[in-house]
């Protein structure tokens, strides 16, 4: 929703650990990792697009607030 049609994002999976619950929903329900990114974002709450001039800001801010990120 945040990007144009010439605009796309690039996950990078392993970037953050995943939530031990979220294998274990994949592993009781038989699915694929796929419908798990789709359907739990496996843990990911939150992303903030951050222009890469403000990146050490942002990333400053965060840790001020003791919040967890991951980039």
């Amino acid at each position: 929703r945040t990007y144009n049609d010439d605009l796309q994002a690039e996950v990078n999976l392993g970037a953050w650990p995943v939530q031990a619950i979220f294998r274990y929903l994949q592993n009781k329900g038989q699915l694929k990792e796929q419908d798990c990114l789709n359907t739990f974002n496996m843990g990911i709450g939150l992303v903030l697009l951050v222009p890469k001039a403000n990146v050490l800001q942002v990333k400053e801010q965060l840790k001020q607030k003791n919040e967890q990120y991951y980039e």
